[in-house]
């Protein structure tokens, strides 16, 4: 899908996943993420294209449903989550457990480099 959108791209920015990455390869660009990097390669060397037959497959049948729900942050401050996998259409079954799994755990905790928002704080 990254090769998709990179073909939307006007003149003088990548227009393919191969040019993105060696633009981000390049030390002149001053790419500062060498993990991202790797991320992008790998997807590169894996990514199949959206007429593939196999991803196809897999867009259709639907493998499995996703929901992602907070799960405390980190000593250093960084937000951790909890995902809830099931099969196709088992997402009541699923928000269900992520309610169940944030009313047990109050994990959700406002980032302490993020201000309140108006309605998160109760006037004393």
């Amino acid at each position: 899908m990254i090769a998709d959108y990179l073909k939307t791209l006007r003149p003088g920015y990548p227009r393919t996943l191969d040019e993105l990455i060696a633009k981000a390869s390049d030390p002149k660009t001053g790419y500062r993420s060498p993990e991202k990097l790797v991320g992008l390669k790998y997807t590169a060397s894996v990514a199949l294209d959206l007429n593939d037959p196999v991803y196809l497959a897999a867009k259709t049948q639907g493998l499995m449903a996703l929901i992602i729900v907070p799960a405390g942050m980190t000593k250093d401050g960084l937000p951790v989550t909890l995902s809830f996998l099931g099969q196709p259409y088992s997402e009541p079954k699923l928000l269900g457990y992520a309610h169940d799994f944030e009313q047990a755990t109050r994990a959700r905790v406002l980032p302490k480099n993020s201000p309140a928002l108006p309605g998160d704080t109760i006037p004393q």
